[in-house]
């Protein structure tokens, strides 16, 4: 992930040092940004989301594959 924001940043400012921080690049548009995604803070939300539906008291048949692979 990290290597995926610095080409996309290394893009924005062709190689040269940046001259707007990153954050305010990924902010939204009204707060003067370009709403860039960030890949890290993205992957980090994702896996976020899988443990909490992991932990949530519904068994849905797609469940069993982690603690299948947990077994193993």
């Amino acid at each position: 992930m990290k290597e995926i924001n610095n080409l996309t940043f290394n893009f924005i400012w062709k190689g040269k040092p940046a001259k707007i921080k990153r954050w305010t690049i990924i902010s939204d548009i009204k707060r003067g940004g370009l709403k860039i995604l960030d890949f890290e803070i993205m992957d980090k939300a994702l896996k976020i989301a899988w443990i909490k539906r992991l932990t949530d008291h519904n068994d849905p048949a797609w469940k069993i594959i982690p603690e299948f692979a947990a077994t193993e």
